[in-house]
């Protein structure tokens, strides 16, 4: 009974609610909606017996920064390329031309988005709902495709297929290091690259259309 529970849980914060969002709630709700979704996820994880909050700092100082520095540069060259390529007008916009919002944005991202997300999308997922999945090696696939429905309200190829590529990565990380700091960065990272080179216009409320 309580996997039959678990699976419908699963369903509806998932999938259900994320496609239901993209659909019916206007763009305007977009932060708001992320706190009703950010704090529903919390009240989840702490009524999960194999969940201690004391998990998502430990061990925090021990990563690979070189890795880290590589995904950096990585996104750096591919994200203003495909800039350069869709959007050229707008080639590292925000830097040059709205400099004090591009350091709010620097500052603000990984702990108003980067954080919660990844709260939701790595520790929840992952401790909570894995019982669920009698074949494990799925896991990351089916992580990934869930963290690109939650952006599907983008409306837009480009925000669907990179945070489709990047909750692979998330994901792959997360389920091999268990590390909830270290892709907090990585995500705060990737998100930071996007808006700096110009690619943000793909994820702001409404998107481009």
């Amino acid at each position: 009974m309580r996997q039959i529970y678990l699976v419908l849980e699963f369903l509806i914060l998932f999938f259900i609610l994320p496609v239901s969002a993209a659909f019916f709630i206007p763009p305007s709700f977009l932060f708001p909606g992320l706190l009703c979704f950010t704090l529903f996820g919390i009240i989840l994880l702490q009524i999960t017996s194999t969940f201690r909050w004391r998990s998502l700092w430990q061990d925090c100082t021990k990563f690979d920064w070189k890795a880290l520095g590589w995904f950096s540069l990585f996104c750096l060259l591919i994200f203003s390329l495909i800039t350069f390529l869709l959007i050229p007008k707008h080639f590292y916009d925000l830097p040059n031309h709205s400099l004090k919002l591009w350091i709010l944005i620097m500052i603000a991202y990984p702990i108003i988005s980067a954080l919660p997300q990844e709260l939701i999308f790595r520790p929840l997922f992952f401790i909570r709902y894995k019982s669920i999945f009698p074949n494990k090696k799925y896991l990351v696939i089916i992580n990934a495709i869930a963290f690109c429905l939650a952006h599907l309200f983008y409306w837009n190829l480009v925000a669907i297929t990179i945070t489709f590529l990047g909750g692979l990565v998330f994901a792959y990380i997360y389920k091999k290091n268990r590390n909830f700091l270290e892709i907090v960065m990585y995500h705060s990272v990737g998100g930071c690259i996007i808006f700096t080179t110009g690619l943000g216009r793909f994820f702001y409320s409404g998107a481009i259309q």
